[in-house]
């Protein structure tokens, strides 16, 4: 069963918010790292430097999150570095996002797609999840509370 998001209007919460710091900017832009480890574990590496920064914490403490935290995580072991090139990578079609959404698999390429598909909606975000949304929320079930971090930091 697909959910219906009808008129849905998301507020932009992010006029709202002050400006992030230049030390949490450049550490979301880094790309080294997958959003899973070892399998399983979920890389929270950047929800940190969102809850640092918006504590206010001095970027020098937000730097040494990082720092610690992507050297070797509190569960003494290593972040996994990604291995395809965001810069060369090719954006799933949509035929294959329907068949391998809820996956774990190729998740950059079917994040190429919906960075794809923003573009095309001139980064309309509010139709990107009424267009997408329905048919991956039901999914969302086993990893509940990460996947809505995602939703809820790409709608900010």
């Amino acid at each position: 069963t697909k959910l219906k998001i009808e008129n849905m209007q998301l507020k932009p919460i992010t006029q709202q918010m002050k400006r992030m710091g230049g030390v949490a900017q450049a550490l979301l832009s880094d790309n080294t790292f997958d959003i899973e480890f070892q399998g399983y574990l979920s890389n929270h590496a950047k929800h940190a430097i969102i809850a640092l920064d918006r504590l206010d914490a001095p970027d020098s403490r937000v730097q040494g999150y990082w720092d610690q935290y992507t050297t070797l995580t509190p569960y003494e072991l290593p972040l996994h570095k990604l291995e395809l090139d965001w810069q060369t990578l090719q954006p799933a079609t949509k035929e294959a996002w329907t068949e391998w959404r809820g996956k774990k698999i190729e998740w950059q390429r079917q994040a190429a797609l919906m960075q794809a598909e923003l573009a095309r909606l001139d980064g309309n975000t509010d139709q990107l999840v009424k267009e997408y949304a329905p048919d991956i929320l039901s999914g969302m079930a086993g990893s509940l509370t990460h996947g809505i971090i995602h939703l809820g930091w790409g709608i900010d």
